[in-house]
């Protein structure tokens, strides 16, 4: 279970690939095939380090980014992990007022954005207290004020002087949605990335040799893990796509000679539908497909392995664990279709009931983990960080069992997030809008089975007495107020939600119920 990590932090192990493997290509950017060597990236993080330095941030503080995939969201990451600030990557696709509690619950001192969010934070400048600088990636709609990033870190030394930073320094903060509203920032530190990184590279038998292509958004802790951070702590070369392409998937894959990649199960239902030729691709090179973030489905993956013969190797875990916490083993002779694989050899795996109390092999319970790559805590929630923490060890909030070799099944959710294409939505979040319509009393939300997303949304609204209000009237409603993959795809009109004596809302009811009528 101990295993000694080489570095003291994330900078130095960019330091030392530097030295390395120098000129070796790092990064490729696919939406214009540039390529970064450890080298250049290490000079380039350490301008935007000093950068930062030279703004007045200190060790500890937040800079947030509102960036897609890009060379410019990981200079910007990794220049503050070299300082020892905390980095949060935000979703791209929000709204101007979800940016404001983002950015204000995180207290961000800085912010790199794009110039299509930079509109949006440029609404709400007003109101974000701890903001201080902007720094645009690009000169469209870029006004006085606003630094823009190429120029700005060019006026900056590429030599960093050694700063204070340790394996339990803080290196990010990603924004996890949560069943009670509002999204929660999971504190995640140096020790949790590498260790994490380094026990998958282990577990996958990964080399300095290695490409992984990463599809996946980098403001997702599965966009960061594992495809970018495990290749890179072996010193590999990551292939970045801006977004994922089913039209292009197969051909990068010959293109750039890719040995893994990670793909949540709706990117699976979207190369399946229909599916490519790929006889005409050379694709020796690829090793590994690895799905994880929502639960995948046993007939999905047979499908898929069926139409393209590669094997899909199915991990398990949460933001709060960064990541992952167990993997399918590659030997196929072990892999058990249905189960989310074994304990990585840093991490303990067990099953306890409702007074967490360990229950015996093949016994539903909930799944708690414990090691190093549970986070450290949550973002000014020392309440709800000491429940999920209770006793040393990570309450997951799933519901699952270990069989008598180990291996984990996860059956149910305890908690009502709906994870809709591998990323999680809470019901309270759209409740709480829905709540602002004049015309509505009461409402709940669920997710609901969907063949391409894993879960789509449903909401369930009771009008006020003599008031009216349409299917479509409510969904453009939630639209003005949320990010679109957010608002419900469907409304149905009832006269009372199920509560329980206490009056806590029974989800669970509206599941079963929406079930039976299907």
């Amino acid at each position: 279970m101990e295993h000694k990590t080489p570095w003291n932090n994330i900078g130095d192990m960019i330091k030392d690939h530097a030295k390395k493997f120098k000129d070796k290509p790092y990064l490729i950017y696919c939406e214009d095939n540039s390529k970064i060597s450890f080298a250049e990236f290490d000079e380039i993080t350490n301008k935007v380090a000093n950068t930062l330095l030279d703004l007045g941030l200190k060790k500890g503080e937040k800079v947030s980014a509102i960036l897609p995939n890009s060379l410019e969201l990981l200079y910007a990451m990794f220049g503050a992990f070299k300082i020892g600030a905390v980095f949060s990557p935000m979703n791209i696709n929000l709204l101007a007022e979800e940016y404001e509690y983002l950015i204000n619950d995180s207290g961000s001192k800085v912010v790199f954005v794009d110039s299509k969010n930079l509109i949006k934070i440029e609404k709400i400048r007003k109101n974000l207290s701890s903001l201080k600088e902007i720094i645009s990636i690009e000169e469209k709609n870029r006004t006085k004020g606003i630094k823009l990033f190429k120029d700005e870190i060019e006026k900056y030394s590429s030599e960093l002087k050694s700063q204070n930073i340790t394996l339990s320094s803080e290196a990010l903060i990603i924004y996890s949605s949560g069943t009670t509203g509002k999204p929660k920032g999971v504190i995640l530190t140096h020790e949790n990335l590498i260790t994490c990184s380094m026990s998958v590279g282990r577990f996958l038998s990964l080399k300095e040799n290695t490409i992984s292509l990463d599809s996946l958004p980098l403001f997702f802790i599965g966009g960061i893990m594992p495809t970018l951070f495990t290749t890179t702590c072996v010193g590999g070369t990551v292939v970045i796509n801006k977004k994922f392409s089913k039209s292009l998937f197969w051909k990068r894959i010959e293109e750039y000679k890719i040995n893994y990649t990670l793909l949540v199960p709706t990117m699976l239902s979207i190369l399946l539908n229909p599916p490519e030729d790929i006889s005409k691709y050379n694709l020796k090179s690829l090793k590994y497909i690895l799905s994880s973030a929502a639960p995948l489905p046993v007939e999905l993956m047979k499908k898929f392995e069926k139409e393209f013969n590669f094997n899909i190797f199915e991990a398990y875990g949460l933001t709060e664990d960064t990541a992952w916490v167990t993997m399918t083993p590659i030997d196929l002779k072990k892999r058990k279709p249905g189960s989310v694989g074994i304990a990585m050899d840093i991490n303990e795996i067990k099953i306890v009931d409702d007074n967490d109390k360990e229950v015996p092999l093949n016994s539903k319970g909930e799944v708690l983990a414990k090691g190093s790559q549970i986070m450290k805590c949550y973002h000014n929630k020392p309440d709800l960080t000491k429940e999920t923490l209770k006793n040393g060890w990570l309450h997951t909030g799933d519901i699952g069992y270990l069989d008598k070799n180990n291996y984990l099944y996860i059956i149910d959710r305890k908690k009502d997030l709906i994870i809709k294409g591998g990323e999680n939505i809470s019901p309270t979040e759209i409740d709480a809008v829905l709540y602002k319509h004049p015309n509505v009393v009461d409402a709940a939300t669920i997710g609901i089975p969907d063949e391409m997303y894993g879960e789509e949304i449903k909401a369930f609204v009771v009008l006020k007495k003599g008031k009216k209000a349409t299917e479509t009237e409510l969904i453009d409603f939630c639209q003005k107020h949320l990010a679109k993959h957010k608002c419900p795809k469907s409304i149905s009109f009832i006269d009372k939600i199920p509560k329980g004596p206490s009056g806590k809302l029974l989800r669970r009811e509206l599941i079963e119920r929406d079930k039976d009528k299907s």
